[in-house]
């Protein structure tokens, strides 16, 4: 979790995303800012065909309870169906954060911590 506590920052979203959407790729950003108490601040995370703002709460879940086989953390939908998840990938050290936006499309959205 000490990992995962802390202010991540949107390093890459896919272009066909931004186009869908309406945004430009120098003007976008978004943030995530996650707390030990288990809350998560989203600013701008690309979810479909727009983006989407909210605190709420998220959980880290083992690899064996989840979709994607590996390290997930999941965020509280709200009023939209089922959990936001988003998979950790460690290279060479590196953690970073994956959202998958559309799955047949292969849109995704990464995320590096830029502070703890």
């Amino acid at each position: 979790m000490d990992e995962i506590v802390g202010t991540w920052e949107c390093h890459h979203v896919s272009p066909e995303f931004l186009r869908t959407a309406g945004l430009n790729s120098r003007d976008f950003s978004s943030k995530l800012i996650f707390k030990s108490d288990s809350t998560v601040t989203v600013e701008r995370m690309p979810d479909e065909t727009d983006t989407v703002s909210f605190s709420r709460s998220w959980e880290l879940v083992p690899p064996e309870r989840t979709p994607a086989g590996a390290w997930t953390i999941t965020i509280e939908a709200g009023p939209r169906i089922g959990p936001y998840r988003l998979v950790c990938n460690k290279k060479l050290g590196k953690l970073t954060l994956e959202k998958s936006i559309d799955v047949l499309m292969d849109y995704s959205a990464h995320y590096q911590r830029i502070s703890k």
